[in-house]
């Protein structure tokens, strides 16, 4: 079982590659629930891959065994925000955590704009907490998907053995890149100067940049293995059309 964390700025085509990896591994559990901050993973439900759900308050008061009877009569299923960040945060992601660790089988649980859910310098709930430590040694898995990841609760990111890490502007992001993988995170600026040093080797010397109409990504195990992915080579069976009204394996 692996946790896996997908970071790049807005805009650099972060939520396709997530929906793209989703599909590629849902075959490998028994069940998966996608924390879908933005709506933004439909696709997978209009293509027959799971189920959408909208969590308003009502949903948001489901219990522990509610959402293991949601997961077994349902097996994947697409759980889309539709209340106050604080009430998602400590009801509806703490309540998933909950249930994910407590499923029989092997459970997939995707945390989309994690930084809401586990917040760098403020209180992440323990259950949270659990799932990024301790939720493998329980069969689940784990993608935690961030536009910010400066914000990240450094307890999920140290324990993030995959990354797949995109494009970011910030500095405070580009910074905590560093600390995350090691090398020189300046390689993650597409508006930095090449050639880059200090990169491991078959990562070239130029920054990441976006393609058309894809984009390039820095894929990163605790192993030390490295590699650099253009996104427009990826293909998936499911359409990503974003918001309405507006083991993982390695990436192939």
């Amino acid at each position: 079982m692996s946790r896996e964390l997908v970071a790049g700025q807005s805009g650099w085509g972060k939520s396709w590659l997530t929906q793209q990896r989703i599909e590629d591994n849902l075959p490998n559990f028994d069940a998966a629930v996608i924390l879908d901050y933005k709506d933004e993973f439909r696709g997978l439900a209009k293509a027959d891959m799971a189920k959408w759900a909208g969590i308003g308050h009502p949903e948001a008061n489901l219990s522990v065994d509610g959402w293991l009877d949601l997961l077994r009569n349902n097996g994947v299923v697409i759980a889309a925000r539709g209340v106050p960040a604080d009430v998602w945060r400590e009801e509806v992601a703490s309540t998933v955590a909950l249930a994910a660790q407590k499923h029989a089988g092997e459970v997939l649980v995707v945390v989309d704009e994690a930084h809401f859910v586990a917040r760098m310098r403020k209180s992440t709930p323990k259950p949270v907490e659990e799932l990024a430590t301790t939720g493998r040694g329980q069969g689940v898995a784990t993608i935690w998907v961030t536009q910010k990841i400066a914000k990240l609760d450094p307890t999920v990111s140290s324990q993030c053995d995959r990354q797949l890490l995109g494009g970011f502007l910030d500095p405070n992001d580009i910074g905590r890149v560093d600390d995350i993988v090691g090398y020189n995170g300046a390689v993650h600026n597409p508006r930095a100067a090449a050639p880059i040093s200090g990169l491991p080797d078959g990562l070239g010397s130029k920054p990441l940049q976006e393609t058309d109409p894809g984009s390039e990504w820095i894929y990163a195990t605790r192993e030390g293995k490295y590699q650099r992915i253009d996104s427009s080579t990826l293909s998936m069976e499911s359409t990503h059309t974003g918001p309405e009204g507006s083991s993982l394996s390695i990436p192939k």
